[in-house]
């Protein structure tokens, strides 16, 4: 973060925002410069910045940038129920959507 204000101070760049950051990260970050902007995941299945870092850039006019608004394509209506990812495909341990990507969506929507 030093670099990042030193950058700032001297007029090279015009704002600092982080990306992938947790509520206590961005805490920490704060105490060092502002910071104006948060890039984390979010979409329908990924909402745990709600309760993480939201609260918290709401009070400090963080603005939040999501990302994967669509989780990597699981909200986009092209994955059955019986689909499975193959191996190596970061989406088989989708933040808790098992192998296949509808049969978490009906776990969270039922």
């Amino acid at each position: 973060m030093k670099a990042l204000t030193d950058l700032k101070d001297q007029g090279k760049i015009r704002a600092i925002g982080v990306s992938n950051f947790s509520r206590s990260q961005l805490e920490e970050a704060l105490t060092y410069g502002d910071i104006v902007s948060l890039q984390p995941p979010y979409s329908l299945i990924w909402r745990h910045v709600e309760a993480d870092a939201m609260p918290l850039c709401t009070a400090n006019r963080i603005s939040i940038l999501a990302y994967s608004p669509m989780a990597q394509g699981l909200l986009t209506g092209k994955f059955g129920p019986d689909h499975r990812f193959q191996r190596g495909d970061h989406r088989r341990r989708a933040h808790g959507l098992g192998g296949g990507a509808a049969s978490g969506q009906r776990q969270r929507t039922a």
